[in-house]
């Protein structure tokens, strides 16, 4: 079994200041349940210091006093503790006075378990800060938009611009939407160009690679653009 061993003189107002020096962020000597060792530990304090004086002390004090009496039983071992001579000899006239506080002080008890909870609360809720802000961000950012229009002209007259509409909107690119109905502009004499239009996101669709997929469509002569404005 470990020993920690301390060096503070309960009984004495140096020991207790230096006591309420280790216990500014700990709510039981080691660990965060509680165990035989915090109830020694208040035994040797004896009765609740001052709250002005030594405010951890009294936080502690009252909070190890509180645990009933039922559950001290079953209270882990934890560490061996030994303490100042003083503290020691007070420790059994102590329990008493301890038990005796524990109706007095029972509107401070709310407050005991702040510092082993506190850390993981304000980490979580940073996280929930930031997560929110994040979302709010992306959710914010505006989605640039083009709107395009291009004459596609057949390589031969009788070419069919109903094969080359149906190749044009086999082409699939992520956020690529086709106009719902294309249309026709003459070119010369006989000769008809299709013209289309689609709408798509400019980060996720290059003109240059719609254009590429256009010029290898079959029977396709040639691709004009006509309009390209944002939206």
């Amino acid at each position: 079994m470990s020993v920690v061993s301390f060096s503070f003189d309960v009984a004495s107002k140096e020991g207790l200041k230096q006591l309420d020096a280790f216990l500014v962020s700990r709510s039981y000597v080691v660990g965060f349940t509680p165990t035989k060792a915090d109830i020694a530990l208040k035994n040797a304090i004896g009765k609740a210091p001052s709250k002005e004086e030594f405010p951890n002390v009294f936080r502690y004090f009252n909070h190890i006093a509180s645990i009933h009496e039922a559950r001290v039983k079953s209270l882990p071992q934890g560490v061996a503790i030994a303490v100042g001579a003083a503290g020691a000899a007070a420790s059994g006239a102590g329990g008493k006075a301890a038990a005796d506080s524990d109706d007095e002080d029972d509107d401070d008890d709310d407050d005991m378990f702040g510092d082993d909870s506190d850390d993981d609360a304000v980490a979580a809720a940073a996280a929930a800060a930031a997560q929110k802000a994040a979302d709010k961000k992306k959710k914010a950012k505006k989605i640039e938009r083009s709107q395009v229009v291009y004459d596609l002209s057949p390589e031969e007259e009788d070419t069919k611009l109903e094969d080359i509409e149906a190749a044009v909107r086999a082409i699939d690119m992520d956020s690529l939407v086709w106009g719902e109905a294309f249309g026709k502009n003459h070119v010369v004499a006989s000769i008809y160009a299709l013209r289309i239009q689609a709408v798509m996101e400019d980060e996720k669709v290059g003109l240059y690679d719609l254009e590429d997929a256009l010029e290898a469509i079959e029977g396709v002569q040639s691709v004009r653009q006509v309009a390209h404005n944002k939206l």
